[in-house]
C-alpha cells in the first residue's frame, strides 16, 4: 500500500515546517499512517527525519521526531544508511530519553 504523492508532499512539508506544532503533527500523522506507508516511503520519512532531527532545535519537537524514526525503524524497511546522518548529533545535548533512541537508531538498526 502506498499514501501517494498527494499526501506525501502534504507530510514533506509538515516534517520541514518552521512551526513546531506543525512537526510534530506531521510525526504524529506519519505514526498513524504507518501501515498504509510503501517500503520507499518508509525508507524516504527516515531519511527525511534523520536531517531534520539533526537540525531540530527544540527538544521536545525532536522527542517527537525520534519517536516517529523508531516507528518507521520498527516496520523492517529502514537500513543503518538510512539513518546514518543521526551519527552527527552532538549526544552531549541529547537529553537520557533522547539519547536511547539515538542508541537504538544507530547501534540496533541492522
Amino acid at each position: 500500500m502506498a499514501i501517494g504523492a498527494e499526501r506525501l508532499y502534504g507530510l514533506l512539508k509538515g516534517l520541514l515546517s518552521e512551526l513546531n506544532a506543525e512537526r510534530e503533527e506531521a510525526c504524529d500523522t506519519i505514526r498513524d499512517w504507518l501501515s498504509s506507508l510503501d517500503e520507499s516511503e518508509t525508507r524516504l520519512f527516515a531519511m527525511i527525519l534523520s536531517v531534520v532531527v539533526l537540525m531540530e532545535g527544540d527538544r521536545p519537537c525532536r522527542e517527537t521526531e525520534l519517536f516517529a524514526l523508531s516507528a518507521l525503524v520498527d516496520t523492517g524497511f529502514v537500513r543503518r544508511e538510512h539513518v546514518s546522518m543521526l551519527n552527527a548529533l552532538d549526544r552531549t545535548s541529547l537529553d537520557p530519553s533522547e539519547l536511547e533512541y539515538v542508541d537504538y537508531l544507530v547501534m540496533d538498526v541492522p
